[in-house]
């Protein structure tokens, strides 16, 4: 992509209050930068971003130490820290000193050629430092335009080895009128890869999850999802429902949550053929499918039809039980077949909350393998007062992987994307992702 006219994006780390180095983290020189990010930025500016070797780790378990070197062109430093993350933080302090720059001059940079006089804002949607975005461009009709890089988005493939999906992301966002915000987490994958979500500031709100070895590169992970997700429509064969997510709320409705298990798979592989029990209580079906997921589904049918019960039924039941009257809506706001719920509880708010389920999302690692995170999820939402419905998304992954969306009906609306090698697996991702995305707004003071 050409570096031509770079202005940089805004890029935010938060830290949960439950790891040592939220308390020990170096002060930026203004609220929402860090040295790390301002480097990077001003790296892709002059066209050498900047690179990170670690050199020594030593010390206790309980009292590490680590060293990291880092290189932007001809200039090199070294930082060391308590963490990995503090090391880097000190390098790259240390090559902003030596160039004498601080993020207060990049902010202003930014906004003098954007050309965009910087707005006072006296009531600010604030959550600690964090600054919920104001929604802004429809995703409707971002995928509706006929500009040019979502032009070049929709033809070219986004498969190609090396490609800095950052500054993609950010000519995509600068013509298309939304932010980008990079929000690192604390905790590494179970595979101990660093992760980090990118937040857009569309309507609704987007979250994609990405991970990598490094910042950087879970940076541009996340930045890959979220390129992805900017052209695809997802699709839900009833509003917000299908066979297998019903059955799921009623089973964990009555305390029974639904097991399926893959009794076959044969055929040949251009056209093979899979059969599947599902068990609810006592009551056991089975579903035949060309794909795990369609067999899933015909086997979640067979119950529902058992148990006569429909989707429009539970949606119904739901509200009742919430003791909340379903209100007509005869202007639905549609994103593709999406119906984006009318805005619930404030994701400001949310920090506020003492309750049980937000206060262990506060003290618990969200890194375990095999975690039933739909279930975390769905326990949070009745907790807190807000829907979550996932919607399946057509197109796989570059990988081969299914992909939905997680959305929470909070205020703002947001999305969550998720990916896995199942339905049920992305839906589960999908749920993490809004799972740390919460746990981010509501842990910051």
């Amino acid at each position: 992509m050409s570096q031509d006219g770079f202005q940089p994006t805004l890029i935010r780390t938060t830290h949960n209050n439950n790891t040592s180095l939220s308390i020990q983290q170096p002060q930026a020189p203004c609220p929402g930068k860090t040295p790390i990010q301002v480097l990077h930025e001003y790296g892709t500016k002059i066209g050498n971003p900047p690179v990170y070797v670690m050199e020594k780790a030593e010390g206790e378990a309980h009292q590490p130490s680590f060293i990291f070197n880092v290189t932007i062109g001809d200039m090199s430093c070294t930082g060391q820290g308590s963490s990995k993350k503090a090391a880097k933080h000190q390098a790259a302090e240390s090559v902003l000193n030596l160039l004498e720059i601080d993020t207060g001059t990049l902010l202003h940079l930014k906004k003098e050629s954007n050309g965009i006089p910087e707005e006072p804002n006296d009531q600010p949607n604030s959550v600690g430092k964090l600054q919920i975005p104001k929604p802004g461009v429809r995703l409707e009709n971002l995928r509706n335009s006929s500009a040019e890089k979502m032009s070049l988005l929709r033809r070219n493939p986004l498969s190609i080895p090396n490609t800095d999906y950052i500054q993609m992301m950010l000519e995509l966002s600068q013509e298309q009128g939304f932010e980008v915000t990079y929000f690192d987490i604390d905790e590494l994958t179970v595979n101990g890869q660093y992760q980090c979500l990118a937040e857009l500031s569309t309507s609704p709100v987007t979250v994609c999850h990405g991970t990598g070895i490094s910042c950087g590169n879970a940076h541009n992970d996340a930045a890959h999802s979220a390129l992805h997700l900017s052209i695809q429509q997802p699709q839900a064969p009833c509003p917000g429902k299908t066979p297998i997510q019903v059955l799921h709320e009623y089973g964990t409705k009555i305390g029974n949550p639904p097991v399926y298990v893959m009794e076959k798979a044969e055929g040949e592989a251009h056209q093979p053929s899979f059969i599947f029990n599902v068990t609810i209580g006592d009551m056991s079906c089975t579903g035949q499918g060309s794909s795990k997921k369609a067999a899933k589904h015909q086997a979640a049918e067979s119950v529902l039809n058992l148990l006569e019960i429909d989707t429009g039924t539970l949606l119904h039941l739901k509200k009742e039980s919430n003791g909340i009257p379903e209100e007509p809506n005869d202007q639905p706001n549609s994103v593709g077949k999406l119906q984006i719920p009318k805005p619930g509880v404030r994701l400001e708010n949310l920090r506020n909350s003492s309750a049980e389920k937000m206060s262990l999302l506060r003290r618990n690692p969200l890194s375990i393998p095999n975690t039933d995170y739909i279930q975390m999820m769905l326990e949070l939402s009745q907790e807190q007062g807000f829907e979550v419905t996932y919607f399946d998304i057509d197109e796989l992954t570059v990988n081969g992987q299914y992909q939905c969306l997680a959305e929470l009906s909070t205020s703002p609306v947001t999305v969550c994307h998720g990916t896995g090698i199942s339905c049920g697996n992305a839906h589960n991702d999908a749920a993490h992702s809004a799972l740390q995305y919460i746990k981010i707004m509501a842990s910051i003071k």
